[in-house]
């Protein structure tokens, strides 16, 4: 079932850590062009998949800008109150 789960999204095996970010900025950047969209919103937690998935996609805004698109990111704080771990939260949005 495992090999066909992979077959069917056309995905690897295997994962390559070095060469696994590079990947995921260039696929962010393909998707923003192919579904001509402008922009990324984020609702971001704080937590450590939330701020990769920020770093992410602001280099491939930050690379689409270098090459003449006008794309952007919005980070988000989810409205649902106060977190125990709110100072992190804040940190994982504020710019790099």
């Amino acid at each position: 079932m495992q090999t066909d789960i992979i077959s069917e999204l056309g995905i690897s095996a295997t994962l390559d850590a070095a060469s696994e970010p590079e990947r995921r900025i260039n696929f962010l950047m393909h998707y923003l062009g192919t579904l001509r969209l402008r922009a990324y919103v984020l609702g971001i937690s704080g937590g450590i998949d939330s701020l990769t998935v920020r770093l992410q996609a602001q280099s491939a805004v930050r690379r689409d800008r270098q090459s003449g698109l006008d794309n952007g990111f919005v980070g988000m704080r989810p409205p649902y109150g106060t977190q125990a771990d709110e100072h992190h939260a804040k940190l994982a949005g504020a710019a790099p």
